[in-house]
């Protein structure tokens, strides 16, 4: 009896392995062929529903690198959805499983300045500049990381590495201005931003916008007003685009919230030059795109006495 016992023990571990292996073909099956599908899909709700289902299909004989990858594409899925609580959770797995991914860094250092973590975000931008050191928006975005983080010298730097890779795009010479904007030094930006609109050709809406912050604050209102009509007029073409472009929700999001922001920032100036049915028609435009304290203004637009042009103007709609 004792030998039947342990002959029917080694008869059922040699076959262990064999009956694991039938149990987790069908899931192996499973998981390559949501992974392909998920790797064809070009619509995010798509990628996110094939990746979700590999993730859950997956096994560890399939290797640990097909999970990180599948882990980035959900995450990048979630980034484009608008969704980035969830994009950050499995770009960090992503990364735990391939720490060479620098799309990974790139999509997570963004997560980061959204969430408004500048620290962390830069820290993740580095990395990407790192591994991709000739991808000019690495470099853009950690400059605003830095930015952010009150790292201005840091942020000057940047911006010069970038202008030097790229040395005809309007953007690095509009992040100096924005740096020195941080610091207050309005005429300089101004020159920087005259540079950055000169290279755009004078379809940047965000170089105007932020020209006119700069105008307000030095007491030019009427200057402030003419560049926050220029930049909102590319703003509402360039959102009439891209109501009709598809995979532009993120693109979306951010146009309307810059262009709710200026609108914002040109009903102040309007304020102070005692126009105040104009500065209504700005706050109601920029509660209709979602900022909230247009929304807050519309409401009760006289509720205070208005500001006078020595009020620093610029610093109040630049802080806001």
């Amino acid at each position: 009896a004792e030998r039947m016992n342990l002959l029917l023990a080694a008869l059922l571990a040699l076959s262990a392995p064999r009956a694991q292996a039938e149990s987790d073909a069908p899931s192996r099956k499973e998981f390559f062929a949501n992974l392909r599908k998920a790797e064809t899909r070009q619509e995010p709700d798509e990628r996110l529903e094939y990746y979700g289902r590999a993730i859950k299909a997956w096994t560890p004989d399939a290797g640990a690198a097909l999970l990180a990858v599948c882990h980035f594409g959900r995450g990048q899925a979630y980034f484009d959805r608008g969704e980035f609580k969830q994009a950050e959770p499995d770009l960090t797995k992503a990364l735990n499983g391939d720490p060479r991914n620098a799309r990974a860094y790139f999509l997570r250092g963004r997560v980061h300045l959204k969430e408004g973590r500048g620290a962390k975000a830069a820290l993740d931008l580095a990395e990407f500049v790192g591994l991709q050191p000739e991808e000019i928006d690495g470099l853009l975005f950690l400059g605003e990381a830095q930015r952010r983080t009150g790292r201005t010298e840091e942020a000057f730097k940047t911006y010069e590495r970038a202008g030097r890779l790229e040395p005809a795009d309007y953007r690095p010479v509009l992040g100096m201005g924005q740096t020195q904007m941080a610091v207050k030094d309005w005429r300089q930006a101004v020159r920087s931003l005259d540079r950055s609109d000169g290279l755009a050709r004078g379809r940047a809406p965000e170089v105007f916008i932020e020209r006119a912050v700069c105008r307000a604050a030095l007491a030019d209102l009427e200057g402030a007003v003419k560049d926050y009509g220029a930049g909102l007029a590319l703003y509402s073409a360039t959102l009439d685009l891209l109501a009709r472009a598809p995979n532009q929700r993120v693109l979306l999001a951010e146009t309307q919230d810059a262009a709710g922001r200026a609108h914002y920032g040109r009903g102040r100036v309007l304020e102070t030059l005692f126009a105040r049915a104009r500065a209504l028609a700005d706050y109601t435009e920029g509660c209709r795109l979602g900022h909230a304290p247009s929304c807050r203004r519309a409401a009760e637009p006289r509720k205070k006495a208005v500001a006078t042009p020595s009020d620093d103007t610029g610093e109040r709609i630049y802080a806001n």
